[in-house]
């Protein structure tokens, strides 16, 4: 057993070397100066207006509300992860020696930590980037709460769009922070899963062919607010989207969202132990 579990750490070790110390980390680099360009400066820019400082952590909830931002945000992801599961030759050497399902929950431990740090990387960045107009809280801040009720005449500005009245009239910040970690994390965990069933099935670029197809239709189902949105996890990650601006009745209810990300990522883990228990490591690209 101990064994094993050395096994994982191993697998753990080399995919965070493989992901994060990587030159497509420039992305994320890149990914850090579009949003400050888009939410930081808005949100500071709004607060110099006001003379009320943000709520630094808006920012992230920024991020995870905005159906423009979502559709990077995904992607980003995904160049990070376009090489994930790695299948070196580390891997040659330590499938067999590990044992095929203790190779897969490597994998699966990867993804969960790497999906955690690379959460954690956008909030931090956001909160350091507000900082000079911003400060730490648990209450959203009047900047944004308030701002309609000041200047009505500015609804279509993209601060509006971004933390739309549909996030602070229903949920006070904590809980608002909470499910935008949350739901975010299962979708970007969902997305990685994918990357292993197709890995496993030695069809690497079809998974990310299908990650990236997932995604968009999501954002166009969003775009043109149709039904079909629910179909796709994007919808049921943009937390605003469950409720209207005014009336408590929820559009889809949180618990519902809950449950499909926990079928989705229940059946996809299923997919990924029938593949692992047919793959021939072998058959891979080293």
């Amino acid at each position: 057993m101990k064994e094993k579990w050395n096994a994982v750490a191993c697998i753990v070790r080399h995919e965070f070397c493989c992901i994060f110390l990587n030159a497509r980390m420039l992305t994320l680099g890149m990914f850090f100066v579009f949003l400050y360009q888009f939410v930081v400066v808005e949100l500071l820019g709004k607060a110099a207006k006001t003379g009320i400082p943000v709520n630094v952590s808006e920012v992230f909830v920024a991020l995870g509300n905005s159906d423009v931002l979502m559709l990077f945000l995904p992607a980003v992801f995904l160049l990070l992860y376009s090489d994930f599961p790695n299948m070196g030759a580390y891997s040659l050497y330590l499938f067999p020696r590990s044992g095929r399902l203790s190779w897969l929950w490597g994998k699966v431990l990867s993804s969960l930590l790497g999906v955690c740090a690379f959460l954690g990387l956008l909030y931090l960045f956001g909160c350091l980037a507000a900082l000079p107009g911003g400060k730490f809280g648990l209450d959203w801040s009047d900047t944004v709460s308030k701002y309609l009720s000041r200047y009505p005449e500015d609804r279509g500005c993209l601060m509006v769009r971004f933390l739309p009245p549909n996030l602070y009239n229903h949920f006070r910040f904590p809980s608002i922070l909470l499910h935008t970690t949350l739901l975010l994390f299962l979708y970007l965990f969902a997305l990685s899963l994918l990357l292993i069933f197709f890995r496993a099935m030695g069809m690497k670029t079809a998974g990310i062919i299908s990650a990236f197809t997932l995604v968009g239709c999501g954002v166009v189902t969003c775009f043109l607010n149709s039904d079909a949105m629910w179909l796709f996890p994007m919808a049921h990650s943009v937390t605003w989207r469950h409720y209207q601006e005014a009336f408590r009745e929820p559009v889809m209810p949180l618990w519902a969202s809950y449950l499909y990300f926990a079928g989705l990522i229940a059946a996809e883990l299923l997919l990924d132990v029938m593949a692992v228990r047919k793959m021939n490591i072998n058959e891979e690209e080293i």
